[in-house]
């Protein structure tokens, strides 16, 4: 994901993560949940926090085979985040 057009969209849509949820190698923001133990982690596995009792604006771009989990989570804990979601035919 290229940063600078990630920063544009961000101010477009009047929203600043501050949280990439999602970050298996390569993280877009300076806190960062990994799915296992990884070194400067914010987090350890995106599903195990409560997004709703956050004070946090999530970027969310998970791996597509999890989407029915991320959307289950994010609907049910009612957070708030910018979400890359699938564009499929």
């Amino acid at each position: 994901i290229d940063v600078s057009i990630l920063a544009k969209a961000f101010s477009e849509l009047g929203a600043m993560p501050t949280v990439d949820l999602f970050s298996a190698t390569h993280h877009v923001l300076d806190k960062w949940v990994s799915p296992d133990d990884q070194p400067g982690a914010w987090a350890i596995d995106a599903f195990s926090l409560d997004w709703s009792n956050c004070e946090e604006c999530f970027f969310i771009n998970p791996p597509w085979c999890v989407w029915p989990k991320v959307a289950e989570k994010l609907f049910g804990d009612g957070a708030y985040a910018v979400v890359v979601f699938p564009d499929s035919p």
